[in-house]
């Protein structure tokens, strides 16, 4: 009797192990195949001479693209293993493909997207910082709209959207001192909670970084 429990809890664990296995390798698949869907059509974005046909192709973009930063970070930013940095799944950069995005997508849809993606996320080089540097420039061509995407989430994730808003080398630099003196009375008067949050996350930023960037 201890032999037949012991050998089905071996091959319970056999098998949990072998699924969750399976679910990595498919985890991986997906993005792998996101990516490559992605740059389908960002090159037809990119390439097409056919107003029509760059539109669909806009559309199907940006219906594929990644609704977290997770996912995001996962599709578009440099990996790193212990050995070497990876280049990023896609071969287009995000900034050449942004601009065609906003043209077409309904402005509620691509605030709503492009927000939700921030939430939770970090700074790094390349496709995660043009990301960041354009919801710099996003939020405050809209700040009815932003403040109602950010209505929906938690304190803690509205607060987090901030931290990545200014996260980066240099969150002190004048530049983002300025845009952050601008935007705040503007979020304040609309919205003092979720102004806050803003506040609460951009003091964050400028204690870890000390001046020193990270």
């Amino acid at each position: 009797m201890r032999l037949f429990c012991f050998q089905f809890l071996i091959g319970t664990v056999l098998i949990v192990s072998q699924t969750l296995a399976q679910n990595n390798k498919r985890d991986s698949a997906d993005i792998e195949g996101m990516a490559r869907i992605l740059d389908k059509y960002a090159h037809e974005v990119m390439n097409s001479n056919d107003v029509k046909e760059k539109q669909n192709s806009v559309r199907f973009y940006f219906q594929t693209f990644p609704d977290n930063f997770e996912t995001f970070s996962a599709v578009y930013d440099s990996r790193r293993n212990v050995e070497e940095w990876l280049p990023p799944l896609v071969k287009h950069a995000l900034f050449d493909i942004l601009p065609s995005l906003r043209e077409i997508i309904p402005e509620n849809e691509y605030y709503e997207k492009l927000i939700g993606v921030g939430i939770g996320g970090f700074w790094n080089a390349d496709n995660v910082g043009a990301l960041s540097h354009h919801l710099w420039q996003l939020i405050p061509e809209n700040i009815t709209l932003s403040i109602r995407v950010l209505e929906e989430y938690e304190e803690k994730e509205i607060r987090s959207f901030w931290y990545f808003l200014y996260d980066g080398p240099h969150p002190e630099h004048p530049f983002n001192r300025k845009h952050y003196e601008e935007l705040y009375p503007r979020i304040r008067d609309n919205n003092p909670h979720i102004a806050e949050q803003l506040k609460q996350a951009y003091e964050q930023l400028l204690s870890e970084n000390d001046g020193h960037g990270h």
